[in-house]
């Protein structure tokens, strides 16, 4: 009987050591960042998130140029995926990982008629 008693508390302090947190949070990212994309250009990119979506705006700083939306997901895994537009027409879709406890990211791009895909990286300000 004690034995039973023993490892139904074990098995009970297990559970509660590695079962309470949540692995399906997602990363804050909400706020400014700095983001450089293609090595040459430079913007400030603000980020909105209501869970795993996630809305903003890229303003370009250098070279300048007019205020783009985004809008895209975050996943539990630090996936993060959006996509750049210019009004309703989304012509760069952006992929990468949040690092640095959700203080960094970086990934990929692509460009609707371009070849190939562009680095890109960002750090929050």
């Amino acid at each position: 009987m004690l034995k039973k008693v023993l490892c139904c508390m074990a098995l009970g302090m297990a559970l509660l050591a590695g079962g309470c947190g949540s692995d399906d949070e997602v990363t804050n990212v909400a706020g400014s960042w700095n983001m450089v994309a293609n090595v040459d250009f430079s913007f400030t990119l603000v980020l909105n998130q209501d869970g795993e979506t996630i809305t903003g705006s890229m303003v370009p700083i250098a070279p300048a140029g007019p205020t783009q939306t985004i809008s895209g997901t975050i996943d539990a895994d630090d996936k993060i995926t959006f996509g750049r537009s210019n009004g309703s027409v989304v012509y760069q879709t952006y992929t990468g990982s949040i690092s640095g406890g959700g203080s960094t990211m970086s990934g990929t791009f692509t460009s609707v008629g371009v070849a190939g895909s562009f680095a890109w990286s960002a750090t929050k300000i």
